[in-house]
């Protein structure tokens, strides 16, 4: 949440900022560009147009880098999306920042000021050396010295200003322990320990303009602060997002470490404080420990606390109802609805649980082929009672039934039970379940594919031997993952990695679809490059099958053959 600003005071009237006023242009940018303060100009997004020599300096950039619009504030700024909000409604102020250069983290004053009535341009300095109020903590006390991240205090100080009058279901904690870190201690010394955090906070560093602050709680604990979340599937995409990134080895001193994370979320009710918030988060990330490591929890006071509480109730969904199947639309260029992905949800006790909170533990206690059972029958229920017309539905396949032979008599049945053609169900497989056992899995898909079943890759291109799989698995779609859909407006690795998929799918024949599209800058790039259909929370999270139909019959949303 926004903090009380510090409005400039009469006597700062010869700061940077207020030459603007009474001084000529070309001595201005003299005395900018010669001053050990950082100054910088912005237009109405986040690239910065003008700098001086100072802020050149500190972000390791050339003026060149300006001309290509190189240069981001929000690769600087710590959390700029909230910093942002300070002073979107003021004329002018001052606050504490966090800028983020390299491996180091340091505070600054950034005082900032509109360049004219439209509020399209304004101007800021940046300097490292800010006021402190008698008491207060000093940089050092905010910084954690191994890693260059914010460390306890001051996550909780951000927590606090996040909570201040937060709506409950608005702020979420996430807390995360790295995986038998011990025996890397233990089995090579505390200073390869150090070693392997430092490159834990660096890459955790990346997530900064994600979150309002990313810290080194203590040992190898982290922990983030996420403020003004719409829906938990954001926070829980992100989550993904790091322990992808944690998953990442790392390579010192010629040995390679093999690393896992385990996550715990925590999202504020009424009446939540920092203390009970972050006590939450903990509890489910000891949960997500004992589901096996490597995964996420999310705590609810209602919900199961724990791993056995999860099992038990599994085994009772035969006989239950607590078992929901939710829509996400693919929409094609023209905005029309080419396919539904069905995602599973538990209602239990009266919260939703979303999969990543029982499927893991499902596929530990052999109840998979009950789930997908269930899950294939509510999807092609669906498929034949809405107006999808011959668009497919897509199930996702765990890893575990991929290699399970009952998997062709599963889906064989629920197709006979829908009285609907195979053409209508597309099973999509994650690129990780193919790459574990390639062989088996390439088999099965064929297999599926010689059933008249679609196939779709998911997660398509963060994997090894991603063209191999394609190519074996005869996939009739490739969903790009959400990694490079994100980075496709700023990073041209990313849109070279896009058109490759692309370019590879119209050689077999598959049609592509990015996922994770939040705006509609983004889908419009991704059609630019190809792309056949996009799916994100731009055009609609999960949603219950009424809510999806409603929203087409209202033209929000559109089925072909619709009125």
């Amino acid at each position: 949440m926004p903090r009380a600003l510090r409005q400039p005071e009469p006597e700062q009237s010869t700061s940077l900022l207020a030459l603007a006023d009474s001084t000529d242009l070309d001595t201005l940018r003299r005395l900018v560009d010669e001053s050990p303060t950082s100054a910088v100009a912005m237009g109405s997004g986040v690239t910065v147009t003008h700098a001086n020599s100072t802020f050149l300096r500190l972000v390791g950039a050339e003026r060149a880098d300006l001309d290509n619009s190189a240069v981001r504030l929000d690769e600087v700024v710590v959390s700029w999306p909230t910093v942002r909000q300070e002073f979107l409604g003021t004329e002018a102020g001052s606050t504490v920042v966090f800028l983020r250069t390299e491996l180091v983290s340091h505070m600054a004053t950034m005082t900032w000021r509109w360049l004219d009535d439209t509020r399209t341009r304004w101007a800021a300095t940046l300097d490292g050396r800010p006021e402190r109020s008698p008491g207060a903590p000093s940089h050092g006390d905010r910084i954690d010295g191994l890693t260059g991240l914010p460390n306890r205090h001051q996550f909780i100080s951000v927590l606090e200003r996040d909570l201040r009058d937060a709506s409950p279901g608005s702020v979420a904690v996430v807390f995360m322990d790295l995986d038998r870190f011990k025996l890397i201690n233990d089995g090579f010394g505390h200073a390869v320990g150090d070693n392997v955090l430092r490159t834990i906070g660096h890459r955790l560093q990346r997530f900064t303009s994600d979150v309002d602050v990313v810290a080194r709680i203590g040992g190898d604990e982290f922990g983030a602060s996420i403020s003004h979340i719409e829906h938990l599937e954001r926070v829980r995409l992100l989550c993904r997002d790091l322990l992808e990134e944690i998953s990442m080895s790392v390579t010192l001193d010629y040995e390679e470490f093999s690393l896992s994370g385990s996550i715990g979320i925590a999202v504020n009710e009424l009446g939540d404080d920092a203390a009970s918030l972050i006590a939450h988060a903990d509890e489910a990330m000891y949960v997500a420990k004992q589901s096996g490591r490597n995964q996420i929890a999310v705590w609810s006071r209602a919900g199961p606390s724990s791993t056995v509480d999860i099992e038990l109730s599994l085994h009772a969904l035969n006989r239950a109802t607590g078992l929901e199947s939710w829509f996400q639309p693919m929409v094609d260029a023209e905005g029309y609805v080419v396919a539904v992905e069905a995602l599973a949800r538990w209602r239990q006790d009266g919260h939703l649980l979303e999969a990543d909170s029982f499927v893991p533990v499902a596929e530990r206690g052999g109840a998979m082929p009950m789930l997908t059972r269930r899950m294939l029958d509510q999807a092609l229920v669906f498929a034949r009672e809405s107006a999808l017309q011959s668009a497919p539905v897509h199930v996702n396949i765990s890893q575990t039934m991929l290699s399970d032979s009952r998997l062709f008599g599963l889906v064989e049945h629920a197709l006979r039970r829908s009285g609907l053609g195979p053409e209508r169900l597309c099973l999509e497989i994650t690129e990780t379940s193919l790459v574990s056992d390639p062989e088996i899995a390439a088999r099965h898909l064929r297999q599926l594919r010689a059933m008249g079943f679609h196939v779709a890759i998911d997660d398509f291109g963060t994997g090894f031997g991603s063209l191999t799989l394609a190519r074996d698995s005869g996939a009739d779609c490739l969903k790009i993952d959400r990694s490079f859909t994100h980075a496709v407006l700023t990073d041209p690795t990313a849109r070279a990695v896009v058109r490759s998929i692309v370019v590879l799918a119209e050689g077999l024949g598959a049609t592509v679809v990015a996922e994770g599209v939040e705006d509609p800058e983004t889908a419009e790039r991704l059609f630019e490059l190809g792309c056949d259909a996009v799916q994100g929370f731009h055009f609609g999270g999960a949603m219950l099958p009424a809510v999806i139909v409603d929203r087409a019959g209202v033209g929000d949303l559109r089925f072909r053959g619709s009125t």
